[in-house]
């Protein structure tokens, strides 16, 4: 899937034509491409979109401004893409303006709801809740009394589970959390949490409407492998089995184990490059069976 036109950088209406050449049949994809605009063209709540169906959600995100105004300058453009045939063809029309238009309402495939000290993002298979807030810390704050970046997970039958907690020696002098995009077509929680030895943790978390899943994004000043964070997976529920999906490509298999739901040590350590079986022990992936229940986690 290609975008097949850039968006020109004029106010007024602009086509944007996504074309398929892998013979894929695409559904429910969020897609994401740069916008730039003149000073003065763009208000960043003018942005309209209609696609094959008609009117749809749009977002605009990563958004800078012209310096001293309310003026877009530059930004990405996201939408979701319900259905996309092999080899065919979608056109969107995208209008903006130098004022905001009357506020689109939020796309059923993605809710968010916020209170004191918390965001909640789901979707229709999946959800997670984010603390929200900041603090300092003087003297320094032993990790494990600092919140996690993840307050709970939910299923698909709206069972909340989970969560997360930082671990390491290294202790903490702040943490924020903000949830800075909020929709209708992306949900993106942030977290930054900075050490005493001025090492600083970014967690980025990203929902996309009509997904099933997160997406966890980590940047670190520093490689401090004893420092990190983990989630917790078995608080609400029960796992005593999984598979792990050994190997890449047509090497790959999946490899069931069992799990010791009484034990605190990690399930396991999942690796972005295993190889060809390089490391049986950190797999690429692994599914996890919900105890008592149809359902399983894929991580």
């Amino acid at each position: 899937m290609t975008l097949a036109t850039a968006l020109a950088a004029a106010a007024g209406t602009t086509n944007i034509v996504l074309k398929e050449h892998l013979g894929y049949a695409w559904t429910n994809q969020v897609v994401s491409y740069p916008f730039a605009a003149a000073q003065g063209q763009c208000a960043a709540g003018s942005l309209r979109l209609a696609g094959p169906k008609g009117p749809q959600p749009v977002q605009l995100t990563d958004v800078v401004f012209w310096p001293g105004s309310a003026s877009v300058q530059s930004g990405r453009v996201a939408f979701l893409v319900e259905e996309l045939q092999p080899l065919g063809t979608n056109t969107y029309s995208l209008e903006f303006a130098d004022k905001p238009a009357e506020a689109a309402a939020l796309s059923a495939a993605l809710s968010i709801t916020t209170n004191a000290g918390q965001a909640e993002v789901t979707l229709p298979r999946f959800g997670v809740r984010f603390p929200l807030g900041q603090a300092t810390y003087d003297p320094p704050a032993n990790p494990a009394e600092v919140l996690g970046p993840v307050a709970g997970l939910r299923l698909v039958d709206g069972t909340w589970f989970g969560g997360s907690r930082l671990y390491g020696p290294t202790p903490l002098t702040s943490w924020s959390a903000r949830l800075v995009e909020a929709g209708p077509v992306v949900a993106r929680a942030e977290s930054v949490y900075t050490y005493a030895d001025g090492n600083t943790l970014r967690v980025i978390t990203q929902l996309n409407a009509a997904d099933y899943a997160a997406q966890f994004d980590m940047h670190a000043a520093k490689d401090k492998p004893a420092d990190g964070w983990e989630m917790l997976l078995a608080t609400g529920i029960e796992i005593t089995e999984g598979v792990k999906i050994q190997g890449m490509r047509y090497l790959a298999k999946e490899v069931p184990f069992t799990v010791d739901p009484a034990s605190n040590a990690p399930i396991l350590y999942l690796n972005p490059w295993p190889g060809d079986g390089w490391f049986p022990d950190s797999p690429a992936a692994l599914r996890l069976k919900v105890a008592g229940r149809n359902t399983e986690l894929h991580l």
